[in-house]
């Protein structure tokens, strides 16, 4: 560490409802962490967020306890960040309060925690099947990075890729070029309806490009 000068400069009749107030995120308590994840500031929200998870430990337990307590309303802008925490291990508290937030109605609330256990990696698949009707674009968008892994083209992964909005039709696209086999976009290519022709003529084409500009 090393020791610095700061200056700030506010108007004479600077509001104090923003008051500018130092600390090292790195040595500065746990309490004051978890405080200024509520902070309406999203600067001090973020350096909390990396403070905590920089820690590791009891974090993601006490987290998923501070998730499962939340009130929506009263916790709107600290949800996203416990959610993020909550996922970054999988403890006998947070599993079940994640798994939860998976399978919520909410589509804000589960686009987050399928981010979250994307980030991580480690969760296996908890947030069930996808509803194309029900679920919306970025539900489903992240549910297909989730698992784009996965090694066999499903038919969710199909209808992504003829689906009106754009983003999740080219991530779909993407993954269909990377998991569809030939006979798959032959068949696809072959289909009555002109999306899915589509759909499998630029996943092929993803292909060709892929093999021309490897090394």
């Amino acid at each position: 560490t090393y020791r610095s000068g700061l200056a700030v400069i506010t108007r004479k009749d600077d509001p104090t409802t923003m008051p500018f107030d130092s600390y090292d995120a790195t040595t500065v308590a746990d309490d004051r962490l978890w405080k200024d994840l509520q902070n309406s500031a999203l600067s001090r929200r973020n350096t909390a967020h990396q403070g905590l998870l920089a820690r590791g430990g009891d974090v993601s337990t006490a987290a998923a306890k501070r998730l499962s307590e939340a009130s929506d309303e009263d916790n709107a802008v600290a949800i996203p960040h416990l959610i993020w925490l909550a996922a970054s291990q999988q403890t006998r508290r947070s599993v079940p309060v994640i798994s939860e937030k998976l399978k919520s109605t909410d589509p804000i609330l589960r686009t987050l925690a399928i981010r979250a256990v994307t980030e991580f990696g480690e969760w296996s698949n908890r947030g069930g099947r996808v509803n194309a009707e029900s679920d919306s674009p970025a539900v489903r968008l992240a549910l297909l990075n989730w698992h784009k892994s996965d090694s066999q083209t499903d038919n969710n992964l199909l209808r992504a890729a003829t689906d009106p909005d754009g983003m999740l039709r080219l991530a779909a696209i993407t993954i269909l070029a990377q998991r569809a086999t030939p006979h798959e976009l032959l068949e696809q290519s072959r289909s009555s309806e002109v999306a899915q022709r589509l759909a499998s003529v630029v996943a092929t084409g993803r292909i060709s490009c892929s093999t021309t500009v490897a090394p």
